[in-house]
């Protein structure tokens, strides 16, 4: 429903480019300079059953470190659908 209400189709590339570069870029600096205790401490109420690309089941304790490299990955992964390799 959200990329519906985004009607990012209907954006310019390089629009869409610019403002994924700068999201990211943000969401960087967040990484950054999260603690390493923060990072790291368990969490025991989240929701990445939900949200992540690789779900934690909500009654296992996740971290901030893992939603992180799950966000990671998942830019990965759309830069591979833009950018597949050939082979």
């Amino acid at each position: 429903e959200w990329v519906a209400a985004g009607n990012y189709q209907a954006a310019p590339w390089s629009e869409m480019v610019e403002f994924w570069r700068l999201y990211n870029l943000q969401i960087a600096r967040v990484m950054e300079t999260a603690s390493p205790t923060e990072r790291t401490k368990p969490r025991t109420k989240h929701n990445l059953d939900e949200i992540a690309s690789h779900g934690v089941p909500r009654e296992q304790a996740t971290t901030l470190e893992y939603f992180m490299a799950d966000y990671v990955w998942h830019l990965n992964h759309h830069l591979a659908q833009i950018f597949p390799t050939t082979r």
